[in-house]
């Protein structure tokens, strides 16, 4: 496993390395950063929580178990106010792992829970899944003046009505495998729906263990957008309204960190 502590210390999910390479921090974006009331919490995958000031929590896209190489199992009484569900593939709809009865959210609609507004936008799951007909909806969240976009595994998205509710997020977690979405595909369309905040989701956490062979590291991706701000923090980020243009690269709070120990 030494070359795999390697490769995570330097070009891996923590790639502080790759981020000086293709960018500069910027002072102001770093303290902007630490001033908001709404909290995201990374905990694996494409799987976040959302805090707002009143308590209110939503989880997005729980996995199942056996979870993707390079996380822990969800946590025994995780709670939720509600549970969204982008689609029912078994790493993101692992509802029944959530403690007491939240309610789930897994179609087009809207809907208030607590100081939160949830709407969701029915579309197709990228890749040959879409092609299939498997349907994946994308969240808009909002709570205290946030918009925070889910994406879960949809494809790119060029209905009008569509592209005009999920634009000018403050937030948006996207997916950066390239099965689901190409990587030349991903910028456009971040670029087509105004996305300021990025956040990508849905990728290996060690090269040594790939969870799936489609499924790449982060570097790859961030390699070839080449974007100009790149922020590398940790599982928790505070969010607040007119989040500036940037990527945050968020440290999952259920990495299973044996997987950086030495044979």
């Amino acid at each position: 496993m030494r070359s795999a502590r390697r490769w995570f210390k330097v070009a891996g999910l923590l790639t502080i390395s790759l981020a000086m390479v293709f960018t500069s921090l910027a002072q102001e974006g770093e303290g902007d950063t630490a001033r908001g009331s709404v909290l995201l919490t990374y905990l694996g995958h494409q799987c976040f929580l959302i805090e707002g000031s009143d308590g209110t929590r939503v989880l997005c896209d729980p996995y199942t178990s056996p979870q993707p190489t390079g996380l822990h199992p969800l946590p025994d009484g995780l709670t939720a106010d509600a549970v969204l569900i982008t689609h029912d593939h078994l790493d993101h709809s692992n509802a029944g792992a959530i403690a007491g009865q939240p309610l789930i959210l897994d179609a087009a609609g809207e809907w208030q829970i607590g100081s939160v507004t949830v709407r969701g936008y029915e579309g197709l799951h990228g890749g040959s899944a879409g092609r299939s007909g498997v349907v994946n909806v994308a969240f808009v969240i909002e709570v205290e003046g946030v918009r925070i976009l889910h994406l879960g595994d949809s494809g790119v998205i060029t209905d009008e009505e569509t592209v005009a509710a999920i634009a000018d997020c403050d937030v948006v977690i996207m997916n950066v495998h390239p099965m689901v979405i190409p990587w030349f595909k991903s910028m456009p369309f971040m670029d087509s729906i105004g996305a300021r905040t990025m956040i990508p989701s849905h990728y290996s956490h060690f090269a040594c263990c790939l969870w799936s062979t489609s499924q790449p590291a982060i570097d790859g991706f961030l390699a070839y957008p080449d974007p100009k701000n790149i922020v590398v923090g940790s599982d928790q980020v505070e969010l607040y309204p007119e989040m500036p243009r940037e990527f945050i690269i968020m440290t999952p709070s259920l990495l299973d960190e044996s997987f950086l120990s030495e044979e």
